[in-house]
């Protein structure tokens, strides 16, 4: 042990310090009220030795405080739950001249109460080399791994004031826990940026030692949300803790001897939140309250109530589950439950999901949704592995998800536990079910059979986990009988399997057997690159060396050279491995014809991003075309690297279908396309003669007949993951079968039922967490739920088209609630943040009846809006967390909007309804936070009835060919709507009347009109309110003689009774020699004007 020169604690010494720490956040810049949560304790530190200190906290309290005046506290209702969690434990560490090396935390710790003290050692800690001058060093505390800044600020003969500050984006160990779904490998880099820069985050402290003792620590750390902030304003948390001297004594006593283990002073965590149990009575309100509200469709507040329901689940058991279930009789609350059970994710509701499963109650697509995000659970547990591990049991009834979700899951858990993994019951018991489904070295007795083997080795590869099968999944790649595809498959099987388990050495030997099929060789190598070394490189090189076969050696050295080049780091291990080895290049490359590796790389240290492309494309000797391909995508991130997706494929047969096209007897023949498949079609090793590729030629031309199919395998993998995989064996299975024409969907929606669809979901769901100097985890999270609801019914009674009846309903509804929380948790005793809601809803409904009768009648009746009908709403609104629940933010005094406008008068006289929109919101000052945290926002738009009617009615009605009507109406209103238009022809009479009838007015006209070789006339009177207001008669009078005749027209005009026009005379004459005719015209001027003559 090295002599201490900075500090000098006398052994068998308690020294007591005050100790407070302190969290506030707010939305600066907005309010200045804050949701504040203090720790105040005595801790003392009993000097063991001089490098083994023990600490044990006394007197603590957990308190609150006004949003407006943190002075006023009040003790919190968790605090003695609190209190006994942290003092129950002391805890010993070592101490090396005041750096803290390492904590002996009892196994009966707490993780939360050891984090707590974490924070108080971080606050004591000094890991300066000598207090004499500045210096920059790295120390690890609670908030990370940190380059460290100490700046002596005043020193003097019995004390010295030193500052300490860190940069806390460039510390390593606190890249945040999170629930999101997402699977990610560490890397190292020297980059500035460790985390995601959600946050800007300052650590100072400032401490002073006097006469070789800590006097007094005074820590601060701030956090701001960088989305929405501008400047220092946004939503932030400031965190201070403050550690002083207060007083000494001597004690002689011994730590007892319990168990200990031994931990770093990083901040541990979380652990899994635990819930107070919530009881059925409670689960059953909420469910009262969700059917309740949905009654009319959904409600702003929907969402809320259902993600308080999946809350409330969670800390339900398996049994308590599966009562609540099976008492449940109401359907709609049924349904609220269903819908909430894949979204718990704890153990107790995957075993209720597994039972609904297995009794059919769920659609097949549902059920593939839920076990497809299986594979995204964050933190699975073997509670969770055991109770979904029975859908994997029945060999017959598996489904290709829960295979493949199954297993991503226990590698989920695995990943975390490399050593142990194995040894868990639940994880062998799920394994084994998984390996029955293999058989006997793969071998396959129909098609279908060797579908649930080439799953169940994929399901292999994704747990990375082997019990009994590393000899059968040999056998499986070395059995010539079986298809390549399995084949492929059971090499691909140890892609994850731990590198000092057995199974490597033997894919290297079939790598390094030139005999084998060179696809299979490359399989066989990437599998063994998987766990690189200097000796596994070094046999790799040597074999490229004398490799014989140009598609081995080509892919092999073009997979090396790129490793040599590639900026990834998660491969710079690899790559260093290989910096100094010259490759020469014996082979043909040639990217048309041969196998080969493909990496696209790049990466920027300064932002610590990057991102890498990689495709695998094989050749095989039976084909000209590639054989498989794959594509993926990584992305580095903040010293995380994220395997973004696989695509692969593995395709054969598709030469007869590029051949029937472009071939020499194809559809679409084309030399020079033919001289690239000639060109193609040469094998790799040798070129083949003219002769050679004409026959070659006439076997791939296949127009006037298809020889083998196009088949192949295709398969996705997310985060590493395969989560789908498809077969298909003809075009016509690629491609999926033909859509249903329109009118066939409208026939078969003409005989479904009525629709009462409803779901509730989860639409995002993260969050990130991050240490803070009081030990404390800082939570950010985002949650999205909706809900929508759409109701559909009536009946649809249809003879033909031209003869319909049709009477219902549709009311789509719907309400999405985005949260973001910005919160410090005490665990559960109590919580301080800013929580900032928006709810988004609509509901609209139509429903009435039509009918169709051929062209005599078709009768539209539209039901009216209810009294008030919320088109559209949008709320945002601000909180402060306290203890007796959510705290609106009061913004400090500055402008606000506020608007209301509706359509206009004549729009709500004549509809009866009227549609309005509002608007409330702050306005944003120059120097305060952008978006949501601007403060509280209120907009909608609605419609409102504004009369007593019940529906609007059009009908148009035709009685052969007498009447034509159409009739508009709001029948039962108090104001008259009625517009009615109405034309009647009497054939026999020879009259025809026209009438328009609005509420204010009617009009009628009325015309009778007569034509035969005498008299051509017309008769037209326009009525206004059954008063006559114009007429017009007009004739046309003829006598025609042999070879002279006469004619006599005539118009008269009048309004009101009264002529306004008279118009007659005649024209008559008598054949080539005499005409005479006579006109006058009356009311147009004083004097009548007349117009006669003779000839």
């Amino acid at each position: 042990m090295a002599e201490a020169s900075k500090f000098q604690y006398s052994v068998g010494t308690v020294y007591s310090y005050d100790y407070t720490g302190e969290t506030a956040s707010k939305i600066g810049g907005t309010s200045g009220q804050e949701s504040r949560l203090h720790i105040s304790a005595q801790a003392e530190f009993q000097v063991v030795s001089q490098c083994e200190f023990v600490l044990r906290l006394k007197r603590v309290t957990l308190e609150q405080s006004d949003p407006e005046d943190g002075s006023a506290k009040s003790i919190a209702p968790g605090s003695s739950q609190f209190a006994a969690g942290v003092e129950q434990q002391s805890l010993v560490f070592s101490f090396q001249d005041g750096q803290i090396e390492h904590l002996c935390p009892s196994v009966d710790e707490p993780v939360w109460s050891l984090n707590v003290k974490r924070g108080i050692l971080s606050a004591m800690q000094n890991s300066m080399r000598n207090l004499a001058a500045s210096q920059l060093v790295f120390e690890t505390d609670v908030v990370g791994h940190c380059e460290t800044n100490y700046t002596v600020e005043d020193l003097g003969r019995n004390g010295v004031t030193v500052s300490r500050s860190k940069d806390l984006l460039a510390c390593t160990g606190r890249n945040g826990q999170h629930s999101a779904p997402i699977l990610s490998t560490p890397y190292s880099s020297a980059s500035s940026i460790q985390s995601l820069p959600l946050l800007r985050s300052e650590n100072e402290c400032q401490q002073t030692i006097r006469n070789q003792l800590l006097e007094k620590s005074v820590c601060t750390e701030t956090h701001l949300f960088r989305p929405f902030s501008n400047g220092q304003s946004g939503a932030s948390t400031r965190i201070s803790q403050t550690l002083t001297y207060s007083s000494e004594r001597r004690s002689d006593q011994v730590p007892s001897d319990y168990k200990k283990k031994k931990a770093s002073l990083l901040f541990d965590g979380p652990d899994a939140q635990k819930t107070s149990g919530s009881s059925i009575a409670a689960i059953t309100e909420i469910l009262n309250l969700l059917v309740g509200e949905s009654q009319a469709g959904i409600s702003p507040k929907t969402p809320a109530h259902f993600s308080r329901l999946v809350a409330a689940l969670r800390s339900t058991s398996y049994s308590q589950l599966s009562e609540l279930f099976g008492k449940t009789q109401n359907a709609q609350a049924k349904k609220y439950l269903m819908d909430a059970a894949p979204l718990v994710g704890t153990a107790a509701s995957y075993g209720l999901m597994r039972d609904i499963i297995q009794e059919g109650l769920l659609a097949d697509l549902e059920v593939d949704m839920w076990l497809a995000s299986l594979a995204f659970q964050p933190k699975p547990t073997l509670e969770m592995i055991s109770a979904v591990s029975p859908l994997l049991a029945d060999k017959a009834t598996v489904r290709p998800k829960a295979l493949l979700s199954i297993s991503a899951l226990i590698h989920a858990y695995c990943r975390t536990r490399p050593s142990g993994c194995q040894t868990e019951e639940a994880v062998r018991e799920a394994v084994v079910n998984i390996e029955s489904h293999i058989g006997i070295a793969c071998r396959s007795r129909d098609p279908e059979e060797q579908n649930t083997i080439l799953l169940a080795l994929k399901a292999l590869g994704n747990a990375g986990q082997v019990v009994s099968s590393a000899e059968t999944l040999k056998k499986c790649y070395q059995e010539e009988t079986n298809s390549m595809v399995i084949r492929l498959a059971a090499i691909d099987a140890i892609r994850r399997v731990p590198c000092h388990l057995d199974g490597r050495s033997s894919v290297l030997s079939f790598y390094l057997d030139t005999k084998q099929n060179s696809e299979l060789r490359i399989g066989a190598y990437l599998a063994a690159m998987q766990c690189p070394s200097a000796q596994l490189l070094e046999e790799v090189k040597q074999a490229l060396t004398g490799e014989k076969i140009n598609q081995v050696g080509s892919f092999v050295w073009t997979h090396l050279t790129n490793l040599q080049e590639t900026t990834s780091p998660s491969k710079q291990a690899v790559r260093q491995l290989l910096a100094n080895e010259f490759l020469r290049n014996k082979f043909n490359t040639d990217a048309r014809k041969f196998s080969r590796n493909l990496e696209a790389s790049s990466y920027w240290p300064d932002l610590n991003v990057g991102a890498t492309m990689e495709s695998n494309v094989v050749f095989s000797s039976q084909s000209y075309l590639p054989r498989s391909a794959t594509l993926n995508l990584t992305l580095d991130l903040f010293g995380e690297s994220l395997n973004l997706f696989e695509l692969g494929a593995r395709l054969e047969g598709f030469e007869s279908l590029v051949e029937s096209f472009f071939g020499p007897s194809g559809f679409f023949p084309d030399d020079s396309i033919q001289k690239v498949l000639e060109t193609l079609r040469g094998k790799r090793a040798a070129p083949l003669d003219q002769q050679s590729l004409n026959q070659l030629s006439t076997v791939f031309d296949v127009k006037g007949q298809m020889a083998d199919q196009p088949q192949g395998d295709l398969y996705l993998r997310v985060f590493g993951n395969e989560l789908h995989t498809h077969r298909f064996k003809g075009l016509d299975q690629l491609t999926g079968k033909a859509f249903s024409s329109p009118l066939a969907m409208l026939l078969a929606a003409a005989g479904q039922k009525d629709v009462d669809f409803s779901k509730s979901m989860s639409v995002l769901d993260v969050s990130y967490v991050l240490p803070t100097a009081v030990g404390l985890p800082l939570t950010l999270t985002a949650n999205a739920t909706a809900t929508v609801a759409f109701k559909m019914g009536g009946t649809f009674q249809t003879a033909s088209l031209s003869d319909v009846k049709v009477t219902g309903l549709v009311k789509p509804s719907g309400t999405i609630e985005i949260n973001g929380l910005m919160a410090v948790d005490a665990w559960t005793f109590m919580r301080s943040g800013v929580h900032v809601q928006n709810v988004m809803h609509t509901s609209t409904g139509l429903s009435g009846k039509v009918i169709i009768q051929g062209n005599r009648l078709v009768s539209v009746q539209m039901d009216a809006p209810q009294e008030a009908t919320n088109t559209f709403s949008f709320d945002s609104r601000l909180f402060l967390l306290q203890e007796d629940g959510p705290k609106a933010v009061q913004p400090d005094q500055r402008p606000r909007i506020h608007m209301k406008s509706c359509s206009p008068t004549w729009f709500s006289r004549t509809f009866g309804a009227e549609l309005c929109g509002e608007l409330d919101l702050y306005t944003r000052t120059r120097d305060g936070p952008r978006g949501p945290l601007t403060g509280p926002a209120h907009a909608a738009l609605f419609l409102r009835k504004t009369d007593k009617h019940s529906s609007y009615h059009l009908e148009y009605k035709r009685e052969g060919s007498r009447s034509v009507s159409l009739v508009m109406d709001t029948p039962d209103s108090s104001v008259n709507r009625r517009l009615s238009a109405q034309l009647t022809a009497d054939q026999l009479a020879n009259t025809l009347r026209a009438s328009l009838v609005c509420p204010t007015k009617s009009l009628d006209v009325t015309g009778k009109y007569e034509y035969n070789q005498l008299v051509k006339g017309l008769d037209v009177l326009l009525s206004l309110d059954g008063a006559e207001l114009v007429s017009l008669r007009t004739a046309l009078r003829t006598d025609l003689k042999g070879p002279s005749g006469r004619y006599e027209p005539n118009l008269v005009v009048s309004k009101h009774g009264r002529e306004l026009l008279n118009f007659q005379g005649y024209f008559s004459y008598v054949s080539g020699n005499k005409y005479g005719f006579d006109f006058q015209l009356k009311h147009l001027t004083v004097r009548p004007i007349r117009l006669s003559g003779t000839t």
